[in-house]
This record gives structure tokens, sequence and C-alpha cells, in this order.
């Protein structure tokens, strides 16, 4: 009889520790928990959109999306610069959800985990694709060259750095057919985005005959970085 009082306090414990145990479990047919994804710059602002849907209305160097489904989605990343710059490539997101750095190599942009695995999609950092042979860039000279008319030069000049890389050099050679300044900023600006060798823009002063065309390039190049 004396023992009574310590069982029911034994049986009061028990009750209560199994009430606790029942209140920390979810609730039969929840669903488990979403990973969550994210995307982030150092560099410029970006639209994300994921499986080509849109995520941010507006550029943001920061973007992270909640409940996103584990397996593989495509994301894609449209920069806020001047080139519009997009990228994109499969992911796989795992049970707790990746971090993405958008990395950017000689103005070259490409998505990766972390910060060492370059985007599979862009070009190694060690092995950047080659400039415009010699060759091709003679007919793209001439071309440009035999036409009239300056800002018919200056369209004809960006149609060729649209679709190819070019080094210094042959930027300055293009440069020096235009009869201005202002065409020859104009290219040169447009042609740093195609640059393979750009720590040598400085070279492209001596294409210009006023200093505030070179100082206007500086500033424009400063901005870049």
């Amino acid at each position: 009889m004396k023992n009574k009082p310590v069982i029911a306090i034994l049986i009061v414990l028990s009750i209560v520790a199994i009430s606790s145990l029942h209140a920390q479990r979810p609730p039969m047919g929840t669903p488990p928990a979403q990973p969550s994804l994210t995307v982030s710059s150092s560099h410029l602002k970006f639209w994300l959109f994921l499986d080509d849907v849109q995520q941010n209305k507006q550029p943001s160097k920061f973007v992270k999306m909640d409940f996103v489904p584990e397996g593989k989605h495509y994301l894609r990343v449209e920069m806020d610069n001047r080139e519009h710059v997009t990228i994109g490539q499969y992911v796989e997101i795992g049970r707790f959800g990746n971090n993405f750095t958008i990395d950017k190599q000689n103005n070259l942009y490409g998505i990766s985990i972390g910060h060492n695995t370059f985007d599979q999609h862009q070009p190694h950092p060690d092995h950047f694709p080659a400039a415009m042979n010699e060759r091709d860039f003679q007919r793209a000279l001439s071309v440009i060259r035999n036409e009239k008319f300056e800002n018919t030069k200056l369209s004809t000049a960006k149609q060729v750095v649209s679709g190819n890389l070019l080094t210094v050099n042959q930027i300055s050679r293009i440069c020096q057919l235009f009869e201005f300044d202002n065409t020859r900023l104009d290219f040169a600006k447009t042609a740093y985005f195609r640059c393979v060798d750009q720590n040598q823009y400085y070279l492209l002063n001596s294409v210009f005959e006023f200093d505030n065309s070179k100082k206007e390039l500086d500033k424009f190049i400063q901005q870049q970085k």
C-alpha cells in the first residue's frame, strides 16, 4: 500500500512523456519539407528563371526560393547589364537544397556551386575561346573598310564583334578605320565585352585623338569591374 503513491507518480510521468513525444511528431500525411535554392552574385544584379518561370520582378544580387522539389531543374539568369548576358544550365537540387553563385572570368559569366566549379556550359577559366583568326579578321576588315559611311562602318564592325572574340590589337585596327573619336569610343565600349585580353585595353588609348575620349573609355572600364 505504501508504494501506491510512487506507482501513481510513475504512471503520470509516463503519460506526460508519451504526450510530449506525440506533440513533437508531425501529423500523419504531412508532406516532407522541400529544399530551398539560393542564387547570388557579387558582380551584377540579375533576373532568375527556374524552369523558364521568372522568380524576381526586380533585378537583385540575391534570390532565394523555398519549397523547390528535389531533382533536375533548368536554371537561367539574365544579367542586368548593357549586354543582358544570359546563361543557363541544368542543375540537380538535392534533399537539403543548393546554393549557387554567378562567377565572372574575363567577362565571361558562369553558374557554379560554391566558388570553385565553373559552369560546364562556359569555357574553363584557363581555356577561354581563341580570338578570331587572322584570315577571317582580314576579311572582316575589308568589309568594314569598304563601307562608305561612318555609321555603316560602325554597325558592320558591331556585327563582326557580336559573333567573334577579338584581341586588343584587332580592336585597335578596327578603330583606326573610323574617322571620328566618338565612333571609335562607341565601338571600343562594345568590343570590350568580347575582348580576350581586357588587361591590355589601355593600349587603345593610342587610337584616340582627344584626351576626353581616353578618359571616357577608362571610366567605362572601371565601371565594369
